[in-house]
């Protein structure tokens, strides 16, 4: 009697028995909180991980907020309210992989001393990246020296409490590549905050040990003399972007100092300006009356600032008519009610494709048709009822977001039924209609369906032709026209959100009603007044 042979059974072939660069690949798909756990798994994991280089490092992210609603715990993305230091929120920062090579610390309005107390036990063996955003507490060089392999950190929010001159301050210097000093005060030609008060020297000497800084953002109340951020600029030897706030500009003496900066600045470096007379943030003013008495204009040398790719002039402050020779300008912001004391655009570089106007008339608008490369534009009424949109508006047809704000339409401008390439509208206050035209077929986002004091009627049928439309804003109707919006709103195939406005918190029943529709979309709240 034969015996009956058995074939062979096949060989196993597991993943680690896959070549690293298909793990590799396998592992760029999974989401950052994905990637986290496999650090851990075996050596040869973290092996493949590591050996991806930054592309494929995932990053641990520790986020603190001060307010009591704020997130939650997701595998190792840590999401805590945390107003004071904590057991738990040390035990979470010690507990990340001692294999992890990038961290990212969110400290919205924390205490720096909780932070410095989390990154004292955060595992120090193996990072090699660290973002950090927020108030920089003052002694962070000297804590992070235990992070011997750190090569690359950057600063976003506010770094001017560092004291670079403690222990550690070289060292950690050397290895920020972005930072951000917000807000500062110059007076007599010294940076002044809490821990950094630079001479031009001391500038000069720090700007050297930023050897591998390659973007800088500031922001600083300007005087007539100043020297200590010309002085900083001037001393780094890698730096690619700045972006200039000056506040407090008045005069044109102090103008002329904030072109001349400008000027001195290698040509390769991008630059993002922002000029206004306003000294703080929160007390800007504009559209007051008593700052036009003194009108402060740029100088001509701007145009030879070739780095120049946005500009956002604040009240009071003009341009000279060279401005047209800004070849690298694409972005343009004019808060300026009084626009005929600005050059009119004629024959502008083709560079330009986003410009924001807030305008007083129309009239004086510039002639916008021959801004050929627009792409974005906002127009903003101040506040005068006889503003109206400008004649040039109709031959802008091939815009990808238009913005209209304080101007009281009953339908959308003429020329906005023609726009083929228009991907977002918003007009506030609404308009009563919504006309059908081209404009729908590739309308994706729309704003601006808010009511101060009445919810809105049923939504205009020519809305169900906006296919593609992902987000939506508008307020919430009343109870007889729920049903009807919700169902209009449920049949757009595309949207994903939707923003709910209303005076008070009168949006829970339409919620339901669309929920149940389209449980699939994100619908929020918003108040507005």
């Amino acid at each position: 009697m034969e015996r009956q042979r058995t074939a062979a059974p096949a060989p196993r072939c597991t993943f680690s028995d896959l070549p690293s660069p298909v793990a590799a690949h396998i592992f760029s798909l999974l989401s950052n909180n994905d990637r986290l756990p496999v650090l851990d798994v075996c050596t040869a994991w973290h092996a493949i991980i590591d050996a991806g280089g930054p592309a494929l490092w995932p990053t641990a992210e520790l986020s603190y907020f001060q307010h009591k609603d704020a997130g939650r715990a997701t595998g190792r993305v840590v999401r805590r309210a945390c107003p004071g230091p904590r057991p738990d929120s040390l035990g979470e920062a010690a507990a990340l992989s001692p294999r992890l090579r990038s961290l990212f610390v969110y400290a919205d309005g924390g205490q720096p001393e909780m932070i410095l107390c989390v990154l004292a036990v955060v595992p120090a063996v193996s990072l090699v990246r660290l973002r950090f955003k927020g108030r920089c507490p003052s002694l962070l060089p000297v804590v992070l020296q235990r992070f011997r392999q750190l090569q690359r950190v950057e600063l976003t929010g506010d770094a001017s409490r560092v004291s670079w001159e403690r222990p550690g301050g070289t060292w950690l210097a050397g290895m920020v590549c972005s930072m951000e000093l917000a807000p500062v005060t110059v007076v007599g030609g010294s940076i002044i905050s809490d821990h950094l008060c630079l001479s031009p020297d001391r500038a000069a000497r720090l700007g050297a040990a930023l050897s591998q800084l390659t973007r800088l953002g500031i922001e600083v109340h300007w005087s007539d003399e100043e020297r200590s951020v010309p002085a900083l600029c001037a001393a780094l030897p890698s730096l690619r972007a700045l972006s200039l706030c000056a506040r407090g500009v008045g005069n044109a003496e102090q103008a002329a100092s904030v072109v001349n900066l400008l000027v001195s600045l290698p040509q390769h470096v991008a630059i993002d300006l922002t000029v206004t007379r306003a000294i703080n943030a929160r007390y800007a003013i504009r559209y007051t009356e008593t700052y036009w008495n003194v009108f402060v204009q740029l100088p001509a040398g701007l145009a030879t600032v070739r780095g120049l790719t946005t500009l956002l002039l604040d009240a009071g402050i003009g341009l000279s008519p060279d401005w047209l020779q800004l070849s690298s300008l694409n972005a343009l912001t004019l808060h300026n009610g009084h626009l005929e004391r600005i050059a009119p655009m004629k024959n502008p570089g083709t560079s330009l494709t986003q410009l924001q106007l807030h305008m007083s008339s129309g009239d004086v608008a510039p002639a916008l048709a021959s801004l050929t490369s627009l792409q974005l534009l906002r127009l903003e009424s101040g506040g005068d009822t006889s503003c109206s949109l400008p004649a040039s508006l109709t031959a802008l047809t091939g815009l990808t977001c238009l913005a209209l704000r304080g101007f009281n339409l009953p339908t959308v401008p003429a020329p906005v039924p023609d726009m083929t390439s228009l991907c977002k509208l918003v007009m506030e206050p609404a308009p009563d209609q919504l006309p059908a035209g081209r404009y729908l077929d590739g309308l994706q986002e729309l704003y601006g369906y808010r009511y101060m004091y009445s919810h809105p009627a049923d939504l205009p049928p020519s809305l169900a032709m906006a296919t593609r439309l992902e987000r939506l804003e508008l307020s919430v109707p009343d109870n007889n026209n729920m049903s009807s919006i919700a169902s209009l709103l449920a049949a757009l195939p595309a949207l994903r959100a939707v923003t709910l406005l209303s005076l008070r918190d009168h949006y829970t029943g339409f919620k339901s009603h669309l929920r149940a529709l389209r449980p699939d979309l994100a619908v929020t709240h918003s108040h507005y007044y």
